[in-house]
């Protein structure tokens, strides 16, 4: 079964699950076989997904921590077009 047919299936049975009514991080390997993650909100949808691949499964772990640890005192900056419709 191909990688994305079945993360289809996955997300389906864990948004019929109760896991839907939390937002969670996801691990899995990809189609090299590596190591990735993303982010799920509560209404199931991903929202945020690893930028690389990891040889290691320690090494995506880590990355996943960082963004618990550091993403909810991280500022939002922007471009000018960003900085022109927030004044």
């Amino acid at each position: 079964m191909p990688a994305r047919l079945l993360l289809g299936k996955i997300n389906h049975l864990i948004r019929e699950s109760k896991m839907s009514s939390v937002s969670y991080f996801y691990i899995y390997k990809d189609v090299s076989k590596q190591w990735r993650w993303k982010f799920v909100a509560k209404n199931g949808k991903t929202i945020s997904v690893s930028s690389e691949s990891y040889h290691n499964l320690l090494d995506c772990e880590h990355s996943v921590s960082l963004m618990k640890g550091e993403g909810p005192s991280s500022p939002v900056i922007g471009d000018d077009d960003f900085k022109a419709n927030r004044n």
